[in-house]
């Protein structure tokens, strides 16, 4: 299974989504209904691949945080990011441009990124949604996450989009 096969699914989804009426556009879809569309994704990638169905998951960000040593359990709202984990899942991730990993774990904490915001597709090392059908290596660079954070006060201190 390659990425560009799995970004045609995602093309294919959206497209009939709209279509449907499920959403009126792509960035629609990530606004209220990421969670069932990223569900569909993976649930379409392993029917059609059968036995040889790639290692293919929804995520949220929250699903990269660190545990609270106090209850055991990982932070809800707002981090601090599980770095390890995060680069297993997704080795190519850098915070974003202007921001080291320290910033950016200060930043989840000061908008209190937490679950429910946003669901997205993670398969070999590449995160998809659809608005981003091809991947990121980043889930900042996700159309979504670039607007919560431009809403947040931050502003890249360039426009090239790492991809």
């Amino acid at each position: 299974m390659s990425s560009r096969w799995i970004s045609k699914v995602i093309e294919d989804l959206r497209r009939q989504w709209v279509a449907d009426g499920h959403a009126a556009s792509f960035q629609a879809i990530n606004s209220g209904q990421c969670e069932d569309f990223a569900e569909l994704v993976v649930d379409t990638v392993r029917e059609q691949a059968g036995g040889d169905s790639p290692e293919i998951d929804k995520a949220q960000i929250c699903d990269f945080f660190r545990i609270d040593p106090e209850t055991g359990y990982a932070f809800q709202h707002g981090g601090p990011v599980d770095r390890e984990l995060l680069l297993a899942t997704l080795p190519d991730m850098t915070p974003p441009a202007g921001m080291s990993w320290d910033d950016l774990d200060r930043f989840v904490s000061e908008t209190g990124i937490g679950p429910g915001l946003h669901a997205f597709v993670v398969c070999d090392g590449v995160a998809y949604d659809s608005e981003a059908p091809q991947g990121v290596s980043s889930i900042f660079d996700l159309p979504f996450f670039e607007r919560f954070m431009e809403k947040n006060g931050y502003s890249p201190p360039d426009q090239h989009r790492r991809r």
